[in-house]
């Protein structure tokens, strides 16, 4: 997988709260095979011109929520 700047992987029952991610080689979060994960309170931010900054990559996930975040990004915001 590409550089990013948080990854999570085969969590369960897994709480993130308030946090900041700024200015991301590629994905700010990715979320892999987790199981009820909770995102609450996010702040994703990339500039306008940055290439291929996905905001949160989800694969092999299931019970995920994402709740009350910010997501700035020039690419996907979720994928």
């Amino acid at each position: 997988m590409k550089q990013l700047s948080l990854k999570f992987a085969f969590m369960e029952n897994t709480r993130v709260e308030e946090i900041t991610s700024l200015n991301p080689k590629f994905f700010h979060v990715a979320l892999l095979n987790n199981t009820n994960f909770r995102i609450q309170r996010v702040t994703l931010t990339a500039p306008q011109d940055s290439s291929n900054t996905n905001g949160i990559h989800l694969e092999g996930c299931a019970g995920i929520k994402i709740l009350q975040c910010k997501i700035g990004t020039e690419d996907d915001c979720n994928s």
